[in-house]
């Protein structure tokens, strides 16, 4: 997990660019890949759900968060760089704002998996959980 910023920071001070792009970027996949699919999981999918299985972890509901997700980053891209990255316009930007784009991916999916798998392996060791299909 420290390999992100660490990662950020080698590049910024080597390339003496803004840090700005590297928190746009980590901003707005918290803010639209987490806040704003929840919302629509919330408002849009679960009262209109006519069938009992479809939810986020079905077929369905999986393909419907890959469109809608990969649609909102597109756009959140698309917004950072029109209106709040209008001044920074070159290639270091655009590998800033990556940085922390999929930085704050990685540390979402990766970390919070590594986080639980570590959780589940101690207690399955510390015989707390005697079964680990339980988990």
């Amino acid at each position: 997990m420290a390999l992100v910023v660490v990662l950020a920071v080698l590049w910024v001070r080597f390339r003496h660019v803004s840090p700005r792009p590297f928190f746009l970027g980590l901003i707005a996949y918290c803010v639209v890949a987490e806040a704003i699919t929840g919302i629509f999981y919330i408002f849009v999918t679960a009262p209109f759900a006519v069938f009992p299985t479809f939810n986020r972890y079905s077929v369905g509901g999986i393909i419907t968060n890959v469109i809608l997700v990969g649609v909102l980053e597109e756009t959140a891209r698309f917004v950072c760089f029109k209106l709040l990255l209008r001044r920074y316009s070159d290639r270091d930007t655009a590998i800033t704002y990556g940085i922390g784009h999929a930085g704050a991916e990685a540390l979402m999916y990766e970390g919070f998996t590594f986080l639980v798998l570590g959780v589940a392996s101690l207690a399955g060791l510390s015989g707390i959980v005697q079964n680990y299909s339980a988990i």
